[in-house]
């Protein structure tokens, strides 16, 4: 009889002993699954909330920085820059744009960062995107849930880290 207590009290103690030695690494097996469902950032989505967070006017995504260029920086003409920002408007198709969905263009969006060749022209396109779609540029490009989702933290990366080895001006 006391054999058989003391047995029935140790599977309930062994139970314990394994979770907790390896609870922290099975449920760290669940890490990624939250990031590719999308219900967790994963390091991409941390690295753009930061950079969407440290926005200043010394930040090329700041429609302000440009205007503290030296005078004769090539900044582009607003037509050519409209014309960058529809790009960037045209390559996601959604309720409120195209009415079509599932036909986005990603690499015409990456296409359009290409055509600016410093970090003034990103910023005029940030405030010239504003001034025509009233959208923040790089929250938009960041998406959110479907059909709002708009590029990949693969793709968005490419963008962010083109702008940032750009020159100045």
């Amino acid at each position: 009889m006391l054999g058989g207590s003391s047995s029935s009290s140790f599977i309930p103690l062994a139970i314990g002993i394994v979770i907790l030695l390896f609870g922290k690494k099975l449920l760290g097996m669940f890490d990624g699954l939250g990031e590719t469902l999308g219900i967790k950032d994963d390091e991409a989505d941390r690295k753009v909330n930061k950079i969407i967070q440290n926005i200043s006017v010394a930040s090329p995504w700041s429609p302000a920085f440009y205007k503290s260029a030296p005078a004769g920086t090539n900044i582009k003409t607003t037509a050519f820059i409209d014309s960058v920002a529809k790009l960037v408007w045209t390559s996601f198709t959604t309720f409120g744009q195209n009415f079509s969905l599932g036909n986005d263009d990603e690499a015409q969006c990456i296409g359009a960062f290409k055509m600016l060749k410093s970090k003034a022209q990103v910023s005029f396109l940030c405030e010239r995107f504003y001034h025509l779609y009233r959208q923040d540029l790089l929250p938009y490009l960041q998406g959110g849930t479907w059909p709002q989702d708009r590029l990949s933290n693969d793709e968005l990366t490419i963008i962010t880290d083109y702008v940032a080895s750009l020159p100045k001006y």
